[in-house]
């Protein structure tokens, strides 16, 4: 990255990152909606995104990994902190847009405040006018009462 400063380097990586995010939104999307297999829906979108940059894609499937690796932990904590709610009314966009923030912050590093941020852009482009607000609640929710516990 020769010529580029730190502040462009940084909102070049946050820009990957997101996008990486929107394609690991899609894998766990597709995968809940069509009830296939994790490999066969990576091979779908690595097809939809044949032009996307390899790291890119990369850090997509480690997302992806992650949150099927941690779903059963993450949906317990899910319900514990709505738990006026079934699982299977949240919307399908909502839920795995809460999980992949979840998986995230257990494994990706990063300070949840980035990670709860770029989930609710995410919520704002993908779920309903509703999604960025509830997206938000719970993850906070789960932050405070599941993950810091």
């Amino acid at each position: 990255m020769q010529g580029v400063s730190v502040v462009q380097g940084y909102s070049l990586l946050m820009g990957k990152r997101r996008k990486s995010r929107e394609i690991a939104f899609q894998l766990l999307y597709a995968r809940e909606l069509s009830g296939v297999s994790g490999e066969s829906v990576i091979n779908e979108i690595r097809e939809l995104n044949i032009d996307t940059d390899s790291d890119v894609f990369e850090y997509s499937v480690q997302l992806f990994g992650w949150t099927v690796e941690e779903q059963e932990k993450i949906d317990a904590g899910i319900k514990e902190v709505v738990s006026n709610w079934s699982m299977d009314r949240i919307s399908p966009i909502d839920k795995n847009l809460i999980r992949l923030g979840c998986a995230e912050m257990l494994k990706g590093g990063l300070a949840v405040g980035i990670v709860i941020n770029e989930i609710i852009e995410l919520a704002k482009e993908f779920g309903d006018k509703d999604s960025p607000v509830f997206v938000n609640g719970v993850l906070d929710s789960w932050y405070n009462n599941v993950y810091s516990s």
